[in-house]
């Protein structure tokens, strides 16, 4: 008898640790997964911000180069006006000086010159008068050639002010290209960190939903232990081959159904770790009439009637659920420590 539950206790550690092992290994992918993605994560985030200050001295520049053009365009403007202005001065200079020529060329240089001559009192006036004639043409001349060169200057000045507004212009075009094209690479940054989040999201459920099997899987294996061990525990104290498990038993037909000897015990989902549901699946809160078997010996979905327990699914396994052995499920702990470990004749109904 001791020999016997000490092989089933090997089976259950030989069964159960695999399991665990295999979504231990799982799990630790799951995490280094998550590592990863964070790092990257990270360094997206480095070139985003990296991006974001680049774009925003970008635009700065875009601003300043923006004042510089409409300043520029104000210098044009007051250049114009006053070329215009010189111009116009010019225009009326020119035209006096034109009047004074044609005076001169109606009364004849000569006749000019001699009607001086005659009208001077003395020499000294002729000179002088001459001069005076000289002195208010050349001041006339000196005028117009001091308004053109004024001009000259305000041409020169307005050319250089169109080229520099020119340039302002394509450079502020340049960098308002610049510009856009960071603002999408800042989008796409903002896509693939959005998408690393994403990811997160699903490792951080995959991660739970591993360390929920796991869970589950510990619960199943401590539970299926301590089975063997209180299976051990009355072994031992019987020390008689009547409290032996009822493994390989030969059923017995009757015209209800057919009839098997097993070992049953009992247990409860409310234990500590153990899962609500059962290995096909059956919400055990709400059906709690389930027991656990082999189904190499009684198949899963099978309904059984057990005395004392009543009519259950066939719904669950177990390690240490070998052979003729059924598991009982009870809706407490205590209901299922009630039952302790009894030899029973069930019937199969379907």
């Amino acid at each position: 008898m001791k020999r016997t539950t000490f092989l089933s206790l090997l089976l259950v550690v030989s069964f159960a640790l695999p399991l665990v092992a295999v979504k231990a290994t799982t799990l630790e992918e799951i995490k280094q997964n998550q590592a990863n993605v964070s790092r990257e994560t990270e360094e997206l985030n480095e070139n985003l911000n990296d991006a974001l200050t680049k774009t925003n001295e970008k635009y700065r520049q875009i601003t300043e180069l923006q004042t510089e053009l409409d300043k520029a365009k104000e210098n044009l403007q007051k250049y114009n006006t006053d070329i215009t202005k010189t111009e116009k001065s010019i225009a009326v200079r020119k035209e006096a000086v034109a009047e004074q020529m044609k005076q001169l060329q109606l009364n004849n240089q000569q006749n000019t010159f001699l009607e001086i001559l005659l009208s001077s009192e003395n020499l000294s006036d002729v000179i002088n008068r001459s001069i005076a004639m000289n002195t208010i043409r050349n001041a006339q001349s000196e005028k117009i050639t001091s308004l053109a060169e004024a001009k000259e200057k305000l041409v020169t000045l307005k050319e250089k002010v169109a080229k520099t507004a020119k340039e302002l212009a394509e450079n502020t075009e340049q960098m308002k290209k610049e510009a856009s094209e960071m603002e999408q690479q800042v989008a796409s940054l903002k896509a693939e960190v959005a998408k690393k989040q994403q990811v997160m999201q699903t490792l951080a459920q995959a991660q739970k939903t591993e360390e929920t099997k796991i869970a589950e899987a510990n619960a199943r294996q401590e539970r299926e232990l301590a089975i063997s061990q209180k299976q051990e525990s009355i072994a031992s104290d019987s020390g008689t081959e009547s409290n032996a498990p009822a493994t390989n038993q030969p059923s017995v037909s009757t015209g209800n159904g057919r009839e098997m000897n097993v070992q049953a015990t009992g247990y409860s989902c409310q234990e500590a770790g153990l899962s609500w549901h059962t290995a096909t699946g059956i919400d055990l809160r709400q059906n709690p009439n389930v027991i656990a078997v082999d189904p190499s010996v009684i198949p899963l979905g099978t309904l059984v009637e057990v005395p004392g327990y009543g009519v259950a699914v066939a719904g669950d396994t177990g390690g240490a659920i070998v052979g003729n052995i059924i598991d009982l499920h009870f809706p407490t702990v205590q209901q299922a420590l009630n039952w302790g470990r009894r030899n029973v004749t069930i019937k199969i109904l379907s």
